[in-house]
């Protein structure tokens, strides 16, 4: 096996290394999925639902009519299933609800998810950090405990 130095990507996940951490982003997978629905130009959101967006069952209609739109919901709720496990949490209720439609999606629940990219476009900088120092909390807590910290 050979060392061939730090890692900068892996499965897609930017990792930027910093003095004393670490951060991961998925900001360049984030271009691919506005390039891929087209969001680019859309007008950015700074949520990723609607507030009290209320999302009901397709009827047969609903579900016909949308197939015949030719739209890959399932694709695009994995590819949003992607990005919020790996390293945007603040989508996750947004994906999961989302996710329940998966087995008849209609029109409205593709609108829905069209909202969700436009929200990601625009906070595509943001980034999970990671410190160094994560024992130092676990210390505090210990030795507020009576407890001896680790070493």
């Amino acid at each position: 096996m050979k060392d061939i130095g730090k890692a900068n990507l892996l499965l897609g996940i930017k990792i930027n290394h910093l003095k004393g951490g670490f951060s991961l982003d998925q900001g360049h997978y984030i271009n691919e999925l506005a390039n891929k629905y087209e969001i680019e130009k859309c007008t950015p959101s700074n949520t990723p639902l609607k507030p009290h967006l209320q999302l009901s069952n397709s009827s047969n209609k609903e579900h016909e009519d949308f197939n015949n739109l030719n739209i890959n919901y399932s694709s695009a709720i994995g590819s949003l299933n992607y990005i919020s496990s790996n390293t945007r949490p603040d989508i996750t209720f947004a994906v999961s609800h989302l996710s329940q439609f998966l087995e008849k999606p209609g029109i409205q629940h593709w609108n829905a998810c069209l909202q969700v990219f436009p929200y990601l476009n625009h906070t595509k900088n943001l980034c999970l950090t990671f410190k160094n120092n994560g024992f130092h909390h676990i210390n505090t807590c210990r030795c507020r405990l009576g407890k001896k910290p680790y070493q």
